[in-house]
């Protein structure tokens, strides 16, 4: 990277970064990036780096003080982009997107998009919620906050049909290139809160990945009032995931267990997936005991420890983009 640039982490609760010496957490494929780089203008303020572990795919986006286009050459592939300064991406050079591999789908991530930045564990993410809903052939499944299809996507063919809303304009193009191929999956641009009350039932099952702030109360409501069986809510801050709980237990949920999941090792922040259910179906897991079943367990088997990677698995530098953050 150009001099006078360096890793940084943002600081606590604010968009400010914090300039390191050596990040340990760093994916390789990202450390290869990141000193391939030589990018040396004034206006750089900010680049974003992305890659797919083990993939010759990677993505950069840059931030600059003003939206005059730079002038760039590569000599490796990689995919460069710039934010303007009212949120619109430019692609400068290569697709304006890479490939990223989970779960045995490929998946399309624009510049623009969110998507997990530890890939790894986004597969543990993947078995959890497959785990928590227990999908059935002949069932609607409600993906909300879709982003660019992960689950919804890779649950389309144990389910009847697949119902995703995603605000994002970027994510949604991604989405639906993503989910070439399959006849039971259609998705609504806008917002949960807005587009949940228009659709009709019935809707069996439900997973939530919200951004950090969390449902809006008009989003929980209407889903809710569709009354899907199990809800998986897919959740990167445990306050406002305890703050939606509640609602949906004031709704007539039973919240049957949280699993944290570490996909930021080596700091505080912590994944969960939590599950809810209808109180009129709510059951009791085998042995009494509330938790996802054990990874290859058999019947009455659960484990409660949180899931870990290896630290050097995270997909990309800095800290983790929601897609109210960015």
């Amino acid at each position: 990277m150009g001099a006078g640039f360096a890793p940084a982490f943002r600081a606590l609760r604010e968009h400010t970064v914090v300039p390191i010496q050596a990040c340990f957490i760093m994916a390789p494929d990202v450390e290869d990036l990141w000193r391939s780089l030589d990018l040396e203008f004034s206006e750089l303020r900010q680049a974003i780096l992305r890659a797919d572990m083990g993939a010759d795919d990677s993505l950069v986006l840059l931030k600059t003080e003003f939206d005059e286009l730079p002038e760039l050459e590569v000599d490796f592939p990689v995919s460069i982009n710039l934010e303007l300064m009212q949120g619109e991406v430019v692609n400068l050079i290569g697709a304006p997107w890479l490939t990223a591999h989970v779960a045995g789908r490929d998946f399309r991530v624009s510049a623009a998009s969110f998507f997990q930045v530890n890939t790894v564990m986004a597969e543990e993410l993947v078995r959890l919620v497959r785990e928590a809903l227990r999908p059935q052939s002949g069932q609607t499944l409600l993906d909300l906050y879709s982003g660019v299809g992960l689950f919804g996507l890779v649950l389309a063919d144990e389910v009847g049909q697949v119902v995703a809303v995603e605000e994002s304009v970027a994510a949604v193009a991604d989405w639906r290139v993503n989910a070439a191929g399959l006849d039971n999956a259609t998705v609504h641009e806008g917002a949960v809160e807005k587009v949940l009350p228009t659709l009709q039932g019935p809707a069996h099952l439900a997973v939530l990945d919200p951004p950090r702030a969390g449902c809006a109360p008009e989003a929980l409501d209407a889903l809710a009032a569709l009354r899907p069986a199990r809800i998986a809510y897919v959740s990167c801050d445990p306050a406002t995931l305890a703050r939606d709980a509640a609602r949906l237990v004031n709704k007539g949920y039973r919240l049957r267990y949280v699993q944290p999941v570490d996909m930021f090792p080596q700091t505080w922040h912590i994944e969960c997936v939590a599950l809810f259910e209808a109180a009129a179906t709510a059951v009791a897991p085998p042995g009494g005991r509330h938790g996802p079943p054990a990874k290859g367990g058999g019947e009455g088997q659960h484990e409660r420890s949180t899931r870990s990677s290896n630290p050097r698995q995270s997909g990309q530098s800095g800290g983790r983009p929601r897609r109210s953050d960015r």
